[in-house]
């Protein structure tokens, strides 16, 4: 696994296209992005996010999380998370914050307590 904080444009534009990356924004906006070949070479949101700060509970600070991934030059983001369940609304949150880094992101809502 590959794991960065993001501070700038050129760190969203290291990700490569064929892994899989989970991102986690806290409430200080540090972007955390945790990279591996599939899924379940990657540890959970909470995991990524605890390597965001040195002491412990810093899951408690993640306002947003899902997957990250860039596909023809466009960087696309989602909500999908299962340990944070994140409404869709915050999409706005990441994409505000990739746009603070100059990067235009695509964002894609993932409901996952639809009631079918």
């Amino acid at each position: 696994m590959t794991y960065r904080i993001v501070k700038s444009k050129n760190g969203v534009e290291q990700i490569e296209p064929a892994l899989t990356n989970k991102y986690v924004l806290t409430d200080d906006l540090k972007l955390a992005i945790g990279s591996a070949p599939s899924d379940d070479k990657l540890p959970s949101h909470a995991s990524i996010a605890e390597l965001t700060d040195s002491h412990p509970g810093a899951s408690d600070r993640v306002i947003m999380a899902g997957y990250i991934f860039r596909r023809d030059g466009q960087v696309y983001v989602d909500n999908y998370s299962g340990h944070y369940q994140p409404p869709h609304y915050r999409l706005d949150l990441i994409a505000k914050h990739l746009k603070s880094l100059e990067i235009e992101a695509v964002t894609i809502r993932t409901d996952t307590n639809l009631d079918y």
